[in-house]
């Protein structure tokens, strides 16, 4: 249902830029009036292209926000070329922010729950750069919003920025192509161009979840078929521990000073883990290995759920309504297990 309220908001949209523009786009057939308008914009010189590049940033900082006449506007002023050089270099200002700032402030974006799906794929980190790039080309796939996801995700920003250039290089292109084209007189190439680039939007906005899923639906096969024979080679080698580790709701750790250790505890890419331990005394972890080797039958029985967990750094969950389950997790005390799984 707010799907269908997003496309008739954005027909309405533009329906409205069009009616608005059109007085500027008849007055584009005068030769006179693009000589005209040539000679005021180039007049601008520097400060013009600055300031176009900081509206393209600024517009990506405010993700819901079409970039498309900006684009066009570029197109007309600079050529596509050019245009289209002006918008990757706001675009890629714009990321940069946004990301470092996310990145650099430990933000959580409220609202990412809301992409649930989205926020799935890229949390996988074997198919991240792959799946980035494929909804980057995906026409009407909201693209703006993307670098907000990638901030919450591991993925490098040197990777991000090269698969956003690639990626958006058709759809700017396109719209820089329109400006030029209405610019110099072209009125019906113009529109022809802007015609097949709106259906073609409209049918990516409508399906682009389908067509991301489709794009993954290879990887979850291989994933499911493969998952069984990675969770036993993991649980019966690998251990983490951290210190200052600080939980998210997935048990990630974002520090940097990861230690991976010995035996019980699911990994992945080593900083990744089911449950992470401090650093702890030689000695005491020699003593603590031994207990796990007789507590083997709760290993295999008895695990832990909570609400609400709260951990610190023995991993005791302080919360009042726990649950004991029969997933693998070593039991130590009433409501004390070495991992959780929040309901």
């Amino acid at each position: 249902m707010k799907k269908n309220y997003y496309i008739i908001l954005l027909l309405a949209l533009t329906v409205i830029i069009s009616v608005y523009f059109a007085p500027f786009l008849l007055h584009l057939k005068d030769i006179e009036y693009r000589m005209y308008l040539s000679e005021k914009l180039n007049s601008l010189g520097l400060k013009g292209i600055i300031a176009l590049i900081s509206f393209f940033a600024l517009q990506l900082a405010i993700p819901f926000l079409p970039g498309e006449p900006l684009e066009i506007i570029s197109g007309a002023i600079y050529g596509p070329i050019l245009g289209l050089l002006y918008a990757q270099i706001g675009i890629f200002i714009g990321s940069y922010i946004v990301i470092s700032l996310i990145r650099g402030l430990n933000l959580k974006v409220k609202k990412i729950n809301k992409y649930k799906w989205l926020r799935n794929i890229l949390d996988d980190p074997k198919r991240l750069n792959i799946t980035v790039f494929s909804i980057t080309l995906i026409p009407g796939f909201p693209k703006d919003i993307i670098p907000f996801f990638v901030s919450q995700t591991i993925m490098k920003k040197k990777d991000y920025f090269l698969i956003n250039f690639i990626a958006r290089i058709p759809s700017i292109l396109s719209s820089t192509l329109i400006g030029s084209s209405l610019f110099h007189g072209n009125i019906w190439l113009g529109i022809f161009i802007f015609i097949i680039e709106f259906i073609i939007g409209i049918l990516g906005l409508i399906f682009n979840k389908k067509i991301v899923q489709i794009l993954t639906k290879k990887h979850r096969k291989e994933k499911s078929s493969n998952t069984k024979v990675e969770r036993m080679e993991s649980m019966s080698e690998i251990k983490c521990s951290a210190l200052k580790c600080g939980y998210n709701e997935n048990n990630t750790c974002h520090k940097k000073n990861i230690k991976v250790e010995g035996l019980f505890s699911r990994s992945k890419l080593g900083t990744f883990c089911q449950s992470f331990r401090n650093p702890i005394d030689e000695t005491l972890f020699k003593e603590e290995m031994a207990d796990e080797m007789s507590l083997d039958e709760h290993k295999v029985k008895i695990g832990c759920t909570a609400n609400y967990c709260i951990y610190n750094k023995d991993n005791y969950c302080k919360a009042s309504k726990i649950t004991v389950g029969q997933k693998n997790a070593k039991y130590r005390s009433e409501t004390q297990c070495d991992s959780f799984e929040l309901k």
